[in-house]
């Protein structure tokens, strides 16, 4: 688990980073996009769902598209940690206990 934090902290800021400057700079979207392959397609697609959407999907009100977004958000970087982890462990950078 220490080791799953170790990649998953360093990448959530990252990602962070790179995800805000992607709406404002077009080189950052490739990036994002490159940084999260398999998962972006996933988030993409729950991106650009609106709130109609979410409302019907979840049944309450009381998430909106942009709380959904964040919840997608840290989902996305939690799996892409595990994937990156997993990695990791398999070339030997990281040794099992």
């Amino acid at each position: 688990m220490k080791h799953y934090l170790i990649v998953l902290l360093p990448l959530l800021a990252v990602e962070w980073f790179v995800g805000v400057l992607r709406f404002s700079i077009k080189t950052f979207q490739t990036i994002f996009k490159v940084i999260n392959f398999p998962t972006i397609y996933g988030y993409l697609w729950l991106e650009s769902k609106p709130s109609e959407w979410w409302f019907e999907l979840l049944g309450t009100e009381l998430i909106n598209d942009e709380i959904a977004q964040l919840i997608t958000f840290l989902l996305m970087v939690a799996i892409q940690a595990f994937l990156f982890y997993w990695i990791l462990r398999l070339v030997g950078a990281i040794k099992k206990k």
